[in-house]
């Protein structure tokens, strides 16, 4: 029974909370990135639906390395609890079975041992010879650690490529003064002081503001 309540408890965290904060993130960050604006206009714009469709990561590489960043700045949630099952050593501290203990992806992906340039935006480190390429490939994990890592995390890339296509091809978005936008650390990251309105065709459409 404690393990079918820790299965569901999970999947009413993950469909409750983090897909609305990624896309809220890829927002914040589309917002405030002309030059990004741009890349993915043209590559999204020129790009065949149903090949999009199809296979985004290979059709859009642009895009999808724009998601994949906005995930290593701001991976919901912050904190994962896990409860160890065996006994192990991590130096000074000592786990025994049954010890719960936390895990941060947020805290992983800014520590400059295992990520270089950690603080800097930069969707093109994944590319070979980049000079803020990852340090330790094994220490991206936006979508948690196994064997718990979220299920959905495929789709997940998928969803806020398709997010970011709207953006670029069906929609327009005048956001006000983007610079004054802040990201608030919360249970997960959470964009504030972004106002603005999607135009779809030319025409305006409800504004928002987080």
């Amino acid at each position: 029974m404690d393990w079918a309540l820790d299965v569901v408890m999970s999947v009413l965290t993950a469909v409750g909370g983090p897909p609305g904060t990624a896309a809220a993130s890829v927002l914040y960050e589309f917002a405030r990135r002309p030059e990004w604006q741009r890349r993915l206009a043209d590559e999204l714009g020129a790009v065949n639906p149903a090949t999009f469709r199809t296979a985004p990561p290979s059709a859009a590489p642009v895009t999808h390395r724009f998601v994949k960043e906005v995930l290593h700045r701001w991976s919901p949630p912050l904190l994962l609890v896990r409860r160890s099952t065996v006994p192990f050593d991590l130096g000074k501290t000592r786990l025994a079975p049954g010890d719960r203990y936390l895990l941060s992806p947020h805290m992983m992906h800014r520590d400059g041992r295992v990520r270089n340039g950690p603080d800097l935006f930069d969707p093109d480190r994944i590319l070979p010879g980049a000079s803020h390429g990852p340090a330790d490939r094994t220490c991206y994990v936006p979508f948690g650690w196994a064997p718990k890592k979220c299920v959905g995390a495929n789709v997940a890339i998928v969803q806020l490529m398709a997010l970011c296509h709207l953006l670029c091809t069906r929609y327009r978005l005048a956001v006000h003064r983007p610079d004054e936008a802040t990201m608030a650390l919360r249970f997960a990251p959470a964009p504030e002081k972004l106002r603005g309105r999607p135009a779809l065709n030319g025409r305006l459409r409800t504004s928002f503001e987080s």
